[in-house]
């Protein structure tokens, strides 16, 4: 349940706080998990001031962490309030540094994702034609094989395989007694 905070001078707005849904936590959890065994994405503010990029894996979960959660001034906000046109700062809990890292990173400008390729549509650049690989038509021989496949019974006598060895006994048993009753 969401409480307000009053801020400390009486011309700051109130600011609404509120604890994670369960769908922030389960966004910031993966990423955080992963970043616990990823050297690139333990750390993604250091890692996006030298440069560096996240991992693959560690981009697709900052993807979902930035679809839920974004930071404003060092400070975490949902984005499903943000969309409500209200401005919501959300409790990370302790144990989450990467996530508060991340988030960090991606306000500082850790683009979530990869370098496009440049496209140049200058005219004046000559571009050979492309062409086509080259096409190789393999022949491969088999033997031909039969489609009627002819399952022979194992024994003559059976009317279906799906009947116990008891089945013909006792019918042939009702044969002989009804010959006998006759």
């Amino acid at each position: 349940m969401p409480f307000i905070d009053v801020g400390h001078s009486h011309n700051e707005p109130v600011t609404r706080v509120r604890d994670l849904f369960e769908d922030e936590t389960f966004v910031l959890t993966k990423f955080e998990n992963h970043a616990n065994k990823c050297a690139l994405c333990i750390d993604a503010l250091d890692t996006f001031r030298e440069g560096r990029s996240l991992c693959d894996r560690g981009l697709a979960h900052a993807k979902d962490v930035a679809n839920y959660v974004f930071s404003k001034q060092g400070k975490a906000y949902s984005v499903v309030n943000k969309e409500h046109n209200e401005e919501v700062l959300i409790r990370i809990p302790r144990q989450h540094r990467a996530a508060r890292r991340l988030l960090r990173a991606i306000e500082e400008g850790l683009h979530l994702r990869r370098d496009q390729p440049i496209v140049s549509y200058d005219r004046t650049y000559h571009v050979g034609a492309r062409q086509p690989a080259e096409t190789v038509t393999e022949i491969i021989e088999r033997t031909p094989r039969r489609r009627v496949i002819v399952y022979r019974r194992s024994s003559p006598s059976r009317s279906s395989p799906n009947r116990g060895s008891l089945y013909e006994t006792d019918r042939h048993e009702r044969r002989q007694y009804v010959r006998v009753l006759r």
